[in-house]
């Protein structure tokens, strides 16, 4: 009984250790290839084992690419692009209005201060003044103010040949004030205006004018339709040397 019971024990303590010696030994190359034949499973087994660290950043490195290369793309399907700051189309309307508001007001005041002239009417129709045998004429402006064509055809027309000279007398004046040939004064004379246009090409025309005017408006003279006609002519042929 004692005998047996030490070979128990003896044998109890070499089977441990054998199979601990067989767990330390190292497998075969022909083992491994065996087992990788047998399963395919296997096929890393021989494989050196990786760089965790380096693999990690290469994973990295490797979505961050891919995320810079993708678009975002909306639900539909299509890509999503950029369009900056979306502005309110009533922001462009209401700058648009004020522009043109801007502009109107800039002509309307330059319409205002006469820096333009929009009359298409020609100067002598405009009728600013109407001129009788009561009418005094105290300015050179007053004269600029007068539509001579249209008054004296109105004249011509009533039969009233003594006003139609003096407005002939009258526009000779206002020429020759444009022309800077005489100025005018109020108080000046028809004889001084004449002095004035002493050795001018214009002088023996405008004497003779002159004279018909005199005639007919101071000395009251009655000017029937022929007599008219013949100093008509030698008024326009003045005033078209002016």
């Amino acid at each position: 009984m004692k005998k047996l019971l030490i070979l128990y024990i003896l044998t109890n303590a070499y089977l441990p250790l054998q199979a601990q010696e067989k767990h330390n030994t190292p497998i075969t190359k022909i083992e491994i290839d065996t087992l990788k034949k047998r399963e395919k499973d296997l096929w890393y087994a021989d494989d050196v084992p990786p760089d965790v660290r380096k693999a990690q950043k290469a994973l990295e490195d490797s979505l961050r690419k891919a995320s810079l290369k993708q678009k975002p793309k909306r639900e539909d399907g299509r890509e999503e692009v950029f369009q900056g700051f979306d502005i309110p189309v009533w922001i462009f309307t209401l700058l648009k209005w004020l522009f043109y508001g801007v502009l109107l007001f800039g002509v309307l005041m330059l319409i205002l201060k006469g820096n333009f002239n929009f009359s298409f009417t020609p100067k002598n129709n405009k009728v600013d003044e109407i001129i009788s045998e009561t009418t005094a004429i105290e300015s050179a402006e007053q004269l600029k103010s007068i539509g001579y064509e249209d008054q004296i055809q109105r004249a011509e027309e009533q039969g009233n040949y003594r006003l139609a000279i003096r407005l002939y007398y009258l526009w000779t004046l206002k020429k020759l004030i444009d022309g800077d040939l005489i100025q005018f004064h109020i108080k000046k004379t028809n004889r001084d205006y004449c002095q004035e246009l002493a050795g001018k090409t214009v002088f023996d025309d405008f004497s003779q004018c002159t004279q018909y005017y005199n005639y007919v408006w101071f000395g009251e003279f009655n000017v029937d339709n022929s007599m008219y006609a013949k100093i008509k002519i030698q008024f326009k042929t003045l005033l078209n040397q002016l």
